[in-house]
Parts: C-alpha cells; structure tokens; sequence
C-alpha cells in the first residue's frame, strides 16, 4: 500500500517485523558490544540504513534490559526471570494490543480522536490505565502522527507490569488449568476486560510454552 496513515494498521514498513530481526542478529553479538555501543555504531555494524534508527533503539533497549527489574511489590513472589523470547512475545501482544485500539478509535469521527485527551480515550473505549501507552501510539497512528507504529520502552512498561500481575494469579490458578482452558474463559475467570485479551495470551504463553 502506498498509504502511509490510515488502512496501513499495525504492519508498517519498520514495524515489529523489522525489531524482531535486528533483535535476533544481536544474539550473535556479545552484550558488552550491542549494550556499549552507540546508536550510530549499532547501524554500521549491523550494515543498516538510518531510516531504521528507531527500530535499532528499540531492539537495543529490550536487548540490554533482559533482567528486568523485580518491583517492589513482586519482591514477596519467586522472580520472573523475563528470557528474550518472553519479551518477543510481550512485544508482539502489546502490538496485537495497540491494533485493536486502532480499530477501535477507527470507529470515530478523526477530528474527535486527534483532539481527545488520553485520559478521554480510555474512559471512552473502557479500557485500563494500565494501557495508555497502548491508546496514545494507536492515536498518533490514526492522526498521521506516526507512521513508523514504533513503541518505546515506557510505551510498554503499563502492558508489561499488566502481563506480570496476570502471570502470577495464573501461577495460582494451576499450570493444568491454564494450559488447558480457553484464552477467553481464563479472561472471564479472572473478570478482565476484552482490551486485555492479548495480555492474557502473553502470561498464558510464558507459563505453558
């Protein structure tokens, strides 16, 4: 499509696609290497254009922060030892996410949504603080603020503290239980909205895959 806003969704032409693959070339670095180098280093290394500067930080940023930081609260619960692939699958939930908010808020007059407040937005649509970063990126999408559907790292942070609290109450609901159910049962069973549907499948993955 050679639009650049509008029916593109999610799947833009640096989208997580591009993240995944540099994320994955990483791995045949040392940490020293990709966590202590600049962003411009990074692109020569990697060979790449710097039209891809965004998709690069991000990819670094998830790279170089694989032990995540156990909050407060969680102290009391065994750590979650978050592994790349865990994350991979958290990115892509938090992007499943913020498509469906897409098609939400596509719902609506662009004139409303461009000049709502976020706080407006999720009222609106009912879904949880926990998912600003979510909303925020699919209203930049709709109002041709950006192209690129490149989260940052506290884009994401809500989505990801969402999936840890989801993770431990399946922990007490039973391995057996979780792997067998279906993703929207385990949903109603825990009285969560729809909007957290992919949060759900991300936990459901980190415990039974």
């Amino acid at each position: 499509s050679t639009q650049s806003t509008g029916s593109s969704g999610i799947n833009a032409e640096y989208g997580i696609d591009t993240v995944k693959r540099i994320f994955n070339s990483f791995k045949n670095y040392s940490y020293e290497l990709v966590c202590g180098s600049s962003l411009h280093d990074l692109l020569d290394i990697l060979g790449l254009p710097n039209q891809l500067d965004g998709a690069v930080t991000m990819a670094q940023s998830w790279f170089c922060e694989e032990e995540e930081e156990v909050t407060p609260q969680l102290m009391k619960r065994s750590p979650l030892v978050i592994t790349p692939a865990m994350e991979l699958a958290a990115v892509q939930g938090f992007y499943d996410t913020v498509q469906h908010m897409y098609e939400l808020l596509k719902r609506y007059v662009v004139s409303f949504v461009c000049s709502a407040k976020l706080h407006e937005l999720l009222d609106l649509l009912g879904v949880p603080d926990d998912l600003d970063g979510a909303v925020s990126l699919a209203q930049k999408m709709i109002c041709g603020l950006t192209s690129s559907a490149l989260a940052s790292a506290d884009d994401m942070r809500g989505f990801f503290d969402t999936v840890e609290e989801i993770f431990y109450k399946l922990v007490e609901m039973g391995k057996a239980y979780v792997c067998g159910a279906d993703i929207g049962a385990i949903v109603q069973e825990l009285g969560l909205p729809d909007s957290l549907t992919w949060a759900v499948n991300v936990a459901v993955g980190w415990i039974c895959n």
